[in-house]
């Protein structure tokens, strides 16, 4: 299983420590959304989709936060 947030991540050829440190995310709460054993914080969703380059809805569900799979 990968998320659509790792796979959108990957595709920007940084790894999850630099983007992490370069976007002001907690590492450890990054690699746990990224692994879906957590949700997006609403503080955080609008802020990861623009770094990413992608629309909220592409990485997580907007209600709840739940990283969706890739593909």
């Amino acid at each position: 299983m990968i998320t659509a947030l790792r796979l959108a991540r990957m595709k920007t050829g940084k790894t999850l420590r630099s983007f992490a440190n370069e976007n002001h995310f907690s590492e450890v709460m990054l690699s746990r959304i990224e692994r879906g054993q957590a949700y997006v914080p609403p503080n955080w969703r609008e802020k990861l989709a623009q770094a990413l380059g992608v629309r909220v809805e592409d990485i997580c569900d907007p209600v709840t936060g739940w990283p969706r799979l890739a593909g």
